[in-house]
């Protein structure tokens, strides 16, 4: 498992996005690119907006889902950024009035501003008038835009915040890789060329994922070490997915109550290895990856490494099969009970560790008589 004994990843991102902000002689936008569902705006709005808050600047975080104008665009900045400054019932009105103002502004956002009641304003001049160099510009989803947007214009309006305005600005979107660069917009890869200079990888420590997510309410044990039991599950797994992590975290904290993991009279290696098949189970399912049976027959060349793989895909979907009311939990149309749960673990523990401690005391003798 990668324990991330350095400065973890989410820290040393915010190492670069800090010196970006300090930069106060070049103007220019960075951009953040990420697998889906690995965490980047739980990253924005946790990590990110808790270290902002000691600092000079406020983050204004703008979603671009479904966005096609640059008006869109503008008038979500402005949502954002009342919401920003009052989070009070003033916020609320103004924000209801505001979400039509393509053409003109409300009385409410023209006294907030402190303009004249008289004077007609567009949006834009709004967006302008009320952002201040304090402020952080994150635009995330920038891939789920509208298919109909008028690329130019948005990030024509980008360019002109950063450069006009000499605003700070980020853009956030999945990674791009492999194929998927060849399916990228046009102007997705022109922009690169004058509007984004540095583009980090956002790629979580999955220990610190499972730390952050999984491990905040596991019931202690008096013996079994939890946390490393889901480490090492999650390690099976492969999981990187915050989503998947979030998804499953209610099951694995059910598990983790169990009273067979409380029971010392088994064998504390037979309930670590359990509950760490437990988290594997639970996070593969989660991905959508539950264990199947390889359609295909066994290749003949037995040692070749496809046959090997082979079995360890049957092992892997046997073993599954045993602790089905993992699959259970996450069917919709599924009930499962901790009785349920309790029942599925110990019958899984019986069948796959049926070992006591004095068995497992024995092998250890004999295993360092042999080595002797």
């Amino acid at each position: 498992m990668e324990t991330c004994r350095s400065k973890e990843p989410a820290d040393q991102l915010i190492d670069h996005i800090d010196s970006y902000l300090k930069d106060k002689d070049n103007q220019y936008a960075i951009a953040l690119e990420g697998d889906w569902g690995s965490g980047k705006t739980r990253f924005i709005e946790g990590k990110l907006n808790e270290y902002l808050e000691k600092g000079e600047y406020n983050l204004v975080r703008v979603s671009m889902f479904g966005i096609a104008t640059a008006d869109d665009l503008y008038e979500r900045i402005v949502m954002a950024l009342v919401h920003l400054s009052d989070k009070g019932m003033k916020a609320q009105a103004a924000a209801k009035t505001i979400g039509g103002a393509l053409n003109g502004i409300s009385r409410a956002l023209i006294k907030r501003t402190g303009l004249s009641v008289n004077l007609a304003v567009g949006i834009q001049s709004v967006a302008c008038l009320m952002l201040k160099k304090k402020h952080f510009l994150v635009f995330d989803d920038v891939e789920r835009r509208s298919k109909h947007s008028d690329d130019l214009a948005l990030f024509g309006t980008m360019n002109d915040l950063v450069e006009r305005l000499g605003l700070k600005v980020m853009l956030v979107s999945n990674a791009w890789e492999g194929s998927d660069v060849q399916s990228m917009r046009e102007f997705d890869r022109d922009v690169r060329e004058k509007l984004i200079w540095k583009v980090y990888p956002f790629k979580p420590c999955p220990s610190a994922l499972a730390k952050e997510i999984l491990m905040g309410d596991c019931r202690p044990s008096e013996d079994l070490d939890m946390h490393s039991a889901i480490l090492a599950g999650v390690e099976a797994s492969g999981c990187v997915n915050a989503r998947a992590m979030i998804r499953a975290h209610e099951l694995i904290r059910r598990i983790c109550s169990l009273e067979v993991l409380q029971n010392t009279g088994i064998a504390l290696q037979n309930r670590f290895y359990a509950l760490r098949d437990a988290v594997h189970f639970a996070l593969l399912t989660s991905m959508g990856n539950a264990p199947s049976m390889p359609q295909n027959g066994k290749p003949e060349e037995w040692l070749s490494p496809e046959a090997l793989e082979y079995d360890r895909r049957v092992s892997l979907y046997e073993q599954y099969s045993d602790f089905s009311v993992i699959g259970k939990a996450f069917d919709p149309s599924g009930d499962v009970d901790i009785e349920d749960l309790e029942q599925g673990f110990k019958t899984y523990i019986w069948k796959r560790y049926p070992s006591n401690r004095d068995t497992l005391e024995v092998r250890e003798i004999a295993k360092s008589m042999r080595c002797a």
